[in-house]
């Protein structure tokens, strides 16, 4: 089953610990750093390269290292670029936005940022 939800703030990463693994075919992963998690998408830096329009599979292990979640969380999502600038010299930003996910991980993640809102403050998209 899937969830779409409609993402109205968002929490930089620094707070949490991410893990954040990308693949186009689920055999060959890399590792990329998450600078900002929304309920429905997510921005990471590489130094690949990707259109708009390209479907990633992302492995990730969160942990918001606050104590009403005291365990790591893992989750598989399916999702599209939505936006690439050039960040650094060899450093690209990556948006995504999230085509597929379980409700369980919606759920989850939809509790996730309302806490880490609450706690830390978000910023309005």
């Amino acid at each position: 089953m899937l969830y779409s939800h409609s993402p109205r703030s968002y929490i930089r990463t620094d707070n949490w610990e991410i893990i954040a693994k990308i693949s186009e075919d689920k055999e060959q992963w890399s590792q990329v750093q998450v600078i900002d998690i929304s309920a429905g998408g997510l921005l990471f830096h590489t130094e690949d390269e990707f259109e708009p329009g390209t479907v990633l599979w992302f492995d990730l292990f969160i942990d918001p290292k606050m104590p009403e979640i005291p365990e790591r969380i893992h989750m598989e999502v399916r999702a599209r670029v939505s936006s690439v600038r050039q960040q650094f010299e060899e450093v690209n930003a990556v948006g995504v936005v999230f085509i597929q996910i379980s409700l369980g991980d919606q759920v989850r993640l939809d509790e996730l940022i309302r806490l880490a809102v609450t706690r830390y403050g978000g910023v309005p998209e």
